[in-house]
Parts: structure tokens; C-alpha cells; sequence
């Protein structure tokens, strides 16, 4: 009778010591995460994503679903793409950022507002080795935005100001 009462103690006990604090139990930063003001409300997109190509281009999208529901109702999108080499401010024009809603199978594209300051700040460059692992190191990109698109139906257009950014892409 003892040698089980011993062996569930040691069992429970290696599970509660084994376990540090500062060590375990901390739930991964997802890959991406962007978050803005959408025209003065909170934007924090479901999905987002970076991209680092080997020809020194960053690119960063995020896709946000407004209704719940499947099938979804409306999904928007903003893609932000610059030719970058190390941190800085950079002006965005043209095509360098996009900003869609898809809502009742229609696509309305918006384009950038030129007579607008629409930047990409890239705050920090940040290699994390993964010594352990025989995953490839990483690349933590951070940063900020401010950006304004043209909407026809809106003399103030859509906004995305206070964005922030970081994404994982590997090195």
C-alpha cells in the first residue's frame, strides 16, 4: 500500500517542481500582429503576416473580419510593401500600400491619399537565434504607420493612425 501512496506523491511532486515560472508556461507571441486606429476605432485584425524577401523587401498584411458568421460578410485587408535595408522612416506612394473591402462577393479597393503624410517607421531589427532548434533563426521587425486612403464616399477617406506593428520572419 505505501508503494503507491509514494509514487502518486513523487508523480505530483515532479509536476509541480518541474515547472518554473520563468521558464514554462509562457504562450508564444503569434508571428504577426499589427494593430491601428481605423478612422478613431480600435483595428486589431484576426490574421497578420510578414514577409522579408531576399531582394531587401518587407512586406506586412493583415486581414480583420468584421462579422462572425460563416460565411463572413465583410473581410477587409491592408497590405503595406517597401523596399527596406535597415531601419527608418520610409514614404509610402502608388502601390506600396493597399487597403480592401470584401463584402456581398464585391472587392472596393482604396488607394493611398497623396496630399497625406503616409508613412512606415521601422523602429527595430532584431535577429533571435534559436540555438536549440534546428528551426532557422528569426527576424523580429518592429514598428509604426500612419496612412489615409481616398474613399470616394468620404471627404476624410479611411485613416489608420497610432499603427504598430511587429512580425517573426525568419533570417
Amino acid at each position: 500500500m505505501k508503494k503507491p501512496v509514494y509514487l502518486i506523491i513523487c508523480a505530483f511532486l515532479l509536476s509541480v517542481c518541474s515547472c518554473r515560472r520563468d521558464k514554462c508556461c509562457v504562450i508564444p507571441e503569434p508571428p504577426a500582429r499589427i494593430t491601428a486606429e481605423k478612422n478613431g476605432v480600435a483595428w486589431s485584425p484576426r490574421f497578420a503576416k510578414g514577409v522579408l524577401s531576399e531582394i531587401d523587401s518587407l512586406s506586412i498584411s493583415a486581414t480583420g473580419i468584421t462579422e462572425q458568421v460563416y460565411p463572413y460578410k465583410k473581410i477587409d485587408t491592408l497590405n503595406i510593401s517597401i523596399l527596406y535595408n535597415k531601419p527608418g522612416i520610409y514614404p509610402l506612394q502608388g502601390s506600396q500600400a493597399f487597403y480592401g473591402i470584401f463584402k456581398d462577393n464585391g472587392l472596393t479597393g482604396y488607394r493611398l491619399d497623396a496630399s497625406y503624410n503616409n508613412v512606415i517607421n521601422i523602429t527595430g531589427y532584431e535577429r533571435l537565434s534559436n540555438p536549440y532548434s534546428s528551426a532557422p533563426d528569426q527576424v523580429r521587425i518592429t514598428g509604426t504607420f500612419s496612412l489615409r486612403f481616398i474613399n470616394p464616399n468620404d471627404p476624410l477617406g479611411i485613416s489608420f493612425r497610432n499603427g504598430s506593428f511587429y512580425t517573426l520572419v525568419p533570417y
